[in-house]
């Protein structure tokens, strides 16, 4: 999924992110979501906040910010190994079915807020255990999908499991693990 915004200024962010300039506590910044390769977790136009990490500190499950040669990419990581030396990654729009290896180097940060397009002064925290583990069950069954991609049936079974878990995901999320800003804020001033 690619995100909207200028590529000067995107360049920017990254190098901030990787450098440890930013932080989603003291520079909250949100870009828009341009695609819907993350349906149903989020849609076009919707905001993201990316926190900055390094590739060690990301697992399976998390919604991850990859530098590419097309921009930056937000996806679901479904998998991490080790190979020659180095990281690598398995990632996946929840929307998309088509997973794309990458290594530690594209790590840029992972997302730690939603703000839905039609929910003004309201974001969808990424934060609490329940959201880590259903967002761990999805990457799981993703990566199933990935690893069964030749048997037909057992292929068709996954994806319907993996819609499910999104949809069910998604539905947590937006009733569970919503705030105000208003309320974030008065808690900053604090």
């Amino acid at each position: 999924m690619p995100i909207e915004h200028d590529s000067t200024l995107v360049s920017l962010f990254i190098e901030a992110l990787r450098q440890g300039q930013l932080t989603h506590e003291t520079h909250p910044l949100w870009f828009r979501v341009a695609s819907g390769s993350m349906r149903p977790l989020f849609n076009k136009d919707d905001a993201i906040q990316i926190e900055s990490v390094s590739a060690d500190d990301i697992h399976s499950g998390e919604i991850v910010a990859f530098e590419t040669p097309d921009g930056l990419l937000v996806h679901r990581l479904l998998h991490c190994e080790q190979r020659d030396g180095t990281r690598h990654f398995l990632q996946s729009g929840d929307g998309a079915l088509q997973p794309l290896w990458l290594t530690a180097a594209n790590v840029v940060g992972r997302v730690v807020a939603i703000r839905p397009a039609h929910r003004a002064g309201e974001y969808i925290t990424l934060h609490s255990r329940l959201a880590r583990w259903g967002g761990e069950a999805i990457a799981s069954v993703r990566y199933q999908l990935y690893l069964h991609e030749t048997q037909p049936i057992f292929k068709q079974c996954l994806r319907v499991c993996s819609r499910i878990l999104c949809d069910l995901y998604r539905w947590y999320l937006a009733h569970y693990c919503t705030q105000s800003e208003l309320m974030t804020l008065s808690k900053r001033k604090l």
